[in-house]
C-alpha cells in the first residue's frame, strides 16, 4: 500500500479521534453540547464510524454485524434507539466537514494523484434526490406535488476531481435554488491549478468573470448551448472551427456580480477562446475556454478534456445505485443529511483504495489482451465488509493492503472506443422492490 494513501486515511482518522476526546472542538459539532460528555457505550467516534459504515440495512442487522466484526461484549452492546438518540446530537454539518478536509488532504498528503499537464480535472454538476417525506423535510427541502400530495425532492451539487474519483464537495439545496447559482458561490472554493468542466447548463458572463478574476484565475472548459448568445451564433453559422470572443456583461450580469463586490459597465468585456467540436454522429458541439493558446492545446485535446466530464455523471450513478444515496438510516432531517454527506465519505475512501489496486492490476495488464479495471460494484462489497477495521485497527497499512488485494480479485475488461446509444425505457411507477439494469445490490 502506497505510504501516501495510509498518511491520508491515518490523518482523516486523526481528526475524528481528536475531535471526540476535546470538548471545545466536539461542542461545535454538537446539537446539544451537553452531549456526549460523560463515558458511555456509545462515544462520538463509534457514532461517526457507525454512520460511515453505509448503514442501508436496516439498523438491527447493521448493528448485529458491527458487533459481530469488532468482538464487541453483550455487555458493551447497545439497542438500535440509543444508537438513533444519540447521532441526532451531531450536527450533519459534522459530516459535509468530514468529506472536504479529506478532499484537502488528499491533494495535500497524496503523491499519487492524478494530473492532467499539471491540473487537477475537475466536474462541477448537480443532481436530485428523494428524501424521506416528513414534516421537517417537506419544510426544508420543498420539492415536488403531484396528485397525491408533495413530496421532499432536494437539488444536490458536486465537485469531483474526475481522474482520482474524488469528490471534494457537496452541497444539499432545496428546488428553488439554481445549479448556476451554486456554481458562483464555489468558485473561491475551487483549488488552485485547476481545470473545471462545466456543462451547458453553467455558462454565463457571471460565471466566467468571477473565474477569471480570482487572484489566481480558474482555467474552465465549459459547452454551450448554440444559441448562447449573438456572437456564439454567428461562430456556428461561419465556416470558421476556432475563434476568440469577447462577451459583454448585460444588465443581469452586472446585477448578480454587484452582490459579489464587482461593479461593472456594459461595456465590461471578457475575452476567451470558441471551439466548434464535431462528435461521431456529426453533431457540432461549441466549447469555450479560458485555455487560450491553440500551440499548446488543440482542438482534439479540448475535445477529449470535456469527454471527461461524462466521469461526474458516471460517479452520480453510482452514488444513487449502487451506493444507494437516497436509502436513509433515518427519518428525521438531521440523520438524512448525516447518511448523505456520508455516501461520499464512503465512496471517496474507496476510490483511494481503489486506486492503488489500479496501479497494481497496471503492471499486470501486459499479459492480457484487454486492459483491465476494478469492478466498481463487487470491489464495493469488499469495501463493506472491511471498512469498520480501517477505523479500529492499529495496522492501518496491513489492512488498507488487504483491501486492495481483495479490490483486485474484482476486475473486468476495458473495451476502448466503445459507442453504445442510449435508449430511454419505460419503467413502472410503484413498487418497493424495481429491478434495474446497473443495479445489483453488493452493500
Amino acid at each position: 500500500m502506497a505510504p501516501s494513501n495510509v498518511r491520508v486515511i491515518s490523518r482523516f482518522i486523526d481528526l475524528i479521534e481528536t475531535v471526540g476526546r476535546t470538548a471545545s472542538l466536539r461542542s461545535l459539532v454538537l446539537t446539544d453540547s451537553k452531549a456526549f460528555s460523560r463515558h458511555r457505550k456509545l462515544s462520538f467516534n463509534t457514532v461517526t464510524y457507525l454512520i460511515l459504515n453505509l448503514l442501508k440495512k436496516s439498523l438491527q442487522v447493521e448493528l448485529k454485524l458491527f458487533f459481530s466484526q469488532l468482538q464487541i461484549p453483550v455487555e458493551q452492546q447497545f439497542t438500535k434507539g440509543a444508537f438513533s438518540q444519540r447521532r441526532h446530537q451531531i450536527h450533519s454539518g459534522w459530516f459535509k466537514y468530514l468529506l472536504e478536509y479529506l478532499g484537502t488532504i488528499y491533494y495535500e498528503l497524496g503523491d499519487h494523484v492524478q494530473l492532467w499537464n499539471g491540473y487537477k480535472l475537475l466536474a462541477i454538476d448537480g443532481s436530485t434526490a428523494f428524501l424521506i417525506s416528513s414534516q421537517e423535510a417537506n419544510s426544508v427541502y420543498k420539492g415536488a406535488r403531484n396528485k397525491y400530495g408533495s413530496y421532499p425532492l432536494c437539488r444536490f451539487m458536486k465537485m469531483y476531481d474526475v481522474l482520482n474519483n474524488i469528490t471534494l464537495k457537496v452541497a444539499m439545496l432545496s428546488m428553488e435554488n439554481s445549479e448556476r447559482k451554486c456554481a458562483y458561490d464555489w468558485v473561491d472554493a475551487i483549488p488552485d491549478n485547476s481545470l473545471t468542466l462545466f456543462d451547458r447548463g453553467f455558462p454565463s458572463f457571471t460565471l466566467f468573470f468571477l473565474l477569471q478574476s480570482c487572484e489566481t484565475p480558474k482555467a474552465f472548459i465549459a459547452r454551450c448551448k448554440l444559441d448562447f448568445s449573438n456572437s456564439i451564433k454567428a461562430f456556428v453559422a461561419s465556416g470558421a472551427k476556432s475563434r476568440m470572443i469577447t462577451f459583454y456583461a448585460d444588465d443581469n450580469a452586472r446585477k448578480v456580480l454587484r452582490s459579489y463586490g464587482y461593479i461593472l459597465t456594459k461595456d465590461t468585456g471578457i475575452t476567451l477562446r470558441v471551439e466548434k467540436i464535431k462528435l461521431p454522429n456529426g453533431t457540432v458541439e461549441v466549447l469555450i475556454t479560458s485555455l487560450t493558446d491553440t500551440k499548446k492545446i488543440s482542438n482534439e485535446e479540448l475535445k477529449w478534456l470535456y469527454r471527461q466530464r461524462w466521469g461526474i455523471e458516471t460517479a452520480i450513478g453510482r452514488e444513487k445505485n449502487l451506493l444507494q444515496l437516497e436509502n436513509y438510516s433515518s427519518h428525521l432531517l438531521q440523520g438524512i443529511e448525516q447518511d448523505f454527506f456520508a455516501t461520499f465519505i464512503a465512496a471517496n475512501i474507496h476510490s483511494i483504495v481503489a486506486g492503488q489496486a489500479q496501479s497494481m492490476l497496471k503492471k499486470e495488464n501486459k499479459q492480457s489482451k484487454y486492459d483491465r479495471q476494478i469492478n466498481y460494484s463487487a470491489s464495493m462489497h469488499a469495501f463493506k465488509e472491511k471498512v469498520l477495521q480501517l477505523f479500529y485497527t492499529q495496522q492501518l497499512k496491513k489492512v488498507l493492503w488487504e483491501m486492495a488485494i481483495a479490490f483486485k480479485q474484482f476486475t473486468e475488461p476495458i473495451r476502448s472506443n466503445r459507442n453504445v446509444e442510449r435508449k430511454k425505457t419505460s419503467k413502472r411507477r410503484y413498487g418497493k422492490h424495481q429491478t434495474q439494469k446497473n443495479y445489483r445490490n453488493n452493500i
